[in-house]
């Protein structure tokens, strides 16, 4: 071997190690990491959010220290900073503020569940909207997307929204008759159909026939990450995603019909750059 091959080869090798170094997150203190019951994806320490994380503290090297809360305190503890990362988050204005958002890694869609009579009486929102002793449900501080919390604002008009501390409370109330419908995503309801043992058959019906679904994204607080430290995780997740990790992960737990309409197909590390930008 030539001296200048040589230094060519010596060249590069410290220019990708200190690339790597670069593109490694920050692991000198444990992260602490809040997830919340929200059946395929989160449940007794099982789901699709669990193994995306263990991915990441594989990849990473990082140290997790895990809890399971309820969505809504760990929104405010993101925001205090007492909670560093959470998982499954919708990017959302009033969130901005306080928190960073990763790129995505599932989009999930809300569609409208209502017990099978209901459904076939009340075929549609209008319909649902003009009976006024029917109730609805939500989980404190969910965000459903744009349409669906567009019309769940109309029923919280008339004072007929009721908030469950998390899904399986929730369809709870659904299974019992405390709530006559919620939006909810297949991870949820084919988990919670199966976990709670309706009686009565319940259906899933799509209310908002023009919405493409949410993308959910893990959330940093403010408190603890800078943008160019999200950035990193981000670049973890997009190759995650690029290597086949996130869809094989995602086989593991959702059905051949729903696998393909949640894999995040676009957005590469320059989208990624962008997103960061104009947050």
């Amino acid at each position: 071997m030539t001296i200048n091959r040589f230094m060519k080869i010596l060249i590069i090798g410290l220019f990708l190690g200190s690339h790597f170094s670069w593109a490694n997150p920050n692991c000198s203190k444990k992260i602490s990491v809040a997830f919340y019951e929200f059946g395929l994806l989160y449940h007794q320490d099982e789901g699709i959010d669990r193994a995306v994380i263990d991915e990441l503290a594989q990849r990473s090297q990082c140290q997790f220290t895990m809890a399971t809360l309820p969505r809504a305190q760990i929104w405010l503890e993101l925001s205090s900073g007492q909670t560093m990362l959470s998982v499954s988050a919708i990017k959302t204005p009033e969130r901005d503020i306080f928190a960073y958002f990763s790129v995505p890694y599932i989009r999930l869609k809300n569609m409208a569940v209502l017990p099978k009579a209901i459904a076939e009486k009340y075929p549609n929102f209008n319909a649902f909207l003009a009976s006024p002793t029917l109730r609805w449900g939500v989980v404190a501080s969910y965000r459903h997307g744009e349409v669906q919390d567009a019309l769940i604002n109309q029923l919280r008009a008339q004072s007929r929204v009721d908030e469950a501390k998390d899904s399986e409370q929730l369809f709870q109330w659904l299974r019992d008759g405390q709530i006559q419908g919620a939006f909810a995503q297949p991870t949820a309801y084919n988990f919670y159909f199966r976990r709670l043992q309706f009686n009565q058959q319940a259906v899933a019906r799509d209310w908002a026939p023009s919405d493409r679904g949410v993308e959910a994204r893990l959330v940093f607080s403010k408190k603890h990450f800078s943008a160019a430290e999200v950035q990193q995780w981000n670049n973890l997740l997009l190759a995650m995603r690029q290597d086949g990790t996130l869809q094989r992960i995602l086989a593991r737990y959702l059905p051949q019909s729903e696998l393909k309409r949640s894999l995040i197909q676009e957005s590469t590390a320059d989208q990624a750059n962008s997103e960061n930008q104009a947050k």
